[in-house]
C-alpha cells in the first residue's frame, strides 16, 4: 500500500529537499532556529509546521522524524481550529503525502486504513482549499483507484480540471496576500491539462465516449504550456493526422524540436523523420522500441488499435510490448485489444 503513491512520492521528497532555502528564509525570519522553536510552543501554526518541515530534511537542525512528525501534527490540529487555516494548506499536503508515502514509518508503523484515511482527508482539505499538487494527486488516485478510493473517471476529471485552472478566482481573501506571481506558470497546472488529453481522447469514462475536439484542445493547451509529453503527442497527431488534426508537416516538426530536448522520444522521432521535401509524412509505430515508419523495412501498412483508433502499430509484437503502457489510456479493463488495418 505504501508504494501506491510513487508518481508523487519522488517529487515531494526532491521537493521538501530543494526548499531548503525557502525554509532557511523562515527560520530566519523568526529570528533562528531557537525563536522558532519558542514561538511553536507557544502556539504559533506557523512555527510548529515550519518546524515540522525543518527536522524532516535537516534544516538548521539534525533529521529528526519523530520530532517532524510531532510538530507537524500539532501543527494541524491547531490550524484545523484557525480561521485563517488557508494559507496554510502546503503543509496538509506536505504532511498527507508524508503519511501515504511512509515519511514517518519508524515513528508511527507501515500504512493502514487509518493512517490512510486521516491522510486523505488532509489531501482533500488541501486541495478544496486550491492546492495544485493536492489536487492533481486526487485526479490520480481517482483516475487508477488508489487507495481503495475505487476508480471513478468523473472525480478525476474534475480534480484535473479544477488543478489545470488559472488559480486568482479560486482564492481566499488569505490566500491572495500570499499568493505567488508565478503559482500559474506552475508546470503542474500543463501536466493536469495533458492527464484531461488522457481522459478525453479515449473511452476511460464509460459514461461518455470519447471527445476528440475537446481532447486536442486540452493537448494544444500542455504543449503551449511547454509540456514536453504533451509537444510529443501533439507532433505525432500532425505527422499522422487522426483525432480530427490535419496532417501538417510543417506543425509536426515544430513541436518535436520543441519537445525533444526534455524528451528523448521526440528526439529520436525528428532523427528518424527526415521531412522530405514533398512535404508527405508517414505513420510511426507506437512501440517506442521499434518506432518504424510506415513503409519502412517491408511494413506496407501499420495496423491501428480498434479501441482508441489513436495507436499504431507495425505487428502483434509490438502491439504486446507496448500494452503494458498504452492500456493505462486505451481502455479501462485489463484485456486483451485487438488491431486492424
Amino acid at each position: 500500500m505504501a508504494n501506491e503513491l510513487s508518481f508523487i512520492e519522488n517529487d515531494l521528497l526532491q521537493e521538501l529537499d530543494g526548499d531548503r532555502e525557502n525554509i532557511k528564509e523562515i527560520i530566519n525570519y523568526y529570528g533562528g532556529f531557537d525563536e522558532l522553536l519558542k514561538k511553536a510552543k507557544t502556539g504559533d501554526v506557523g512555527a510548529m509546521l515550519t518546524l515540522g518541515n525543518a527536522y524532516f530534511v535537516g534544516t538548521h537542525c539534525k533529521k529528526d522524524r519523530k520530532e517532524s512528525y510531532k510538530w507537524y501534527e500539532h501543527g494541524i490540529q491547531a490550524a484545523e481550529k484557525s480561521p485563517a487555516h488557508d494559507v496554510l494548506i502546503d503543509y496538509y499536503y506536505e504532511f498527507a503525502t508524508l503519511l501515504l508515502v511512509g515519511g514517518f514509518k519508524e515513528v508511527i508503523g507501515d500504512l493502514n486504513e487509518h493512517i490512510a484515511v486521516r491522510a486523505l482527508h488532509l489531501l482533500n482539505v488541501a486541495a478544496e482549499g486550491g492546492q495544485r499538487r493536492a489536487q492533481h494527486s486526487l485526479g490520480m488516485m481517482f483516475m487508477y483507484g488508489d487507495f481503495g478510493m475505487g476508480v471513478d473517471y468523473n472525480n478525476a476529471e474534475n480534480w484535473f480540471s479544477r488543478a489545470s485552472a488559472d488559480k486568482e478566482e479560486n482564492l481566499t481573501a488569505n490566500q491572495k496576500l500570499l499568493r505567488d506571481p508565478e503559482a500559474d506558470s506552475d508546470p503542474l497546472k500543463y501536466v493536469c491539462l495533458y492527464r484531461l488529453w488522457e481522459m478525453y481522447s479515449t473511452d476511460r469514462n464509460s459514461k461518455r465516449a470519447p471527445q476528440h475536439d475537446i481532447a486536442v484542445k486540452y493537448l494544444k493547451g500542455s504543449a503551449e504550456g511547454g509540456f514536453p509529453e504533451a509537444q510529443r503527442e501533439l507532433g505525432k497527431l500532425y505527422l499522422e493526422g487522426d483525432m480530427n488534426v490535419e496532417k501538417n508537416t510543417a506543425a509536426c516538426k515544430l513541436w518535436l524540436e520543441k519537445a525533444q530536448a526534455n524528451d528523448a522520444i521526440a528526439k529520436r522521432l525528428l532523427n528518424k523523420l527526415s521531412f522530405p521535401a514533398d512535404g508527405t509524412v508517414r505513420k510511426m509505430c507506437h512501440n517506442e522500441s521499434c518506432n518504424k515508419l510506415e513503409g519502412e523495412g517491408g511494413i506496407e501498412k501499420l495496423l491501428k488499435c480498434t479501441r482508441c483508433r489513436v495507436a499504431f502499430y507495425c505487428g502483434k509484437e509490438c502491439q504486446k510490448a507496448h500494452w503494458k503502457l498504452h492500456k493505462k489510456v486505451c481502455q479501462k479493463t485489463g484485456t486483451e485489444h485487438s488491431c486492424k488495418k
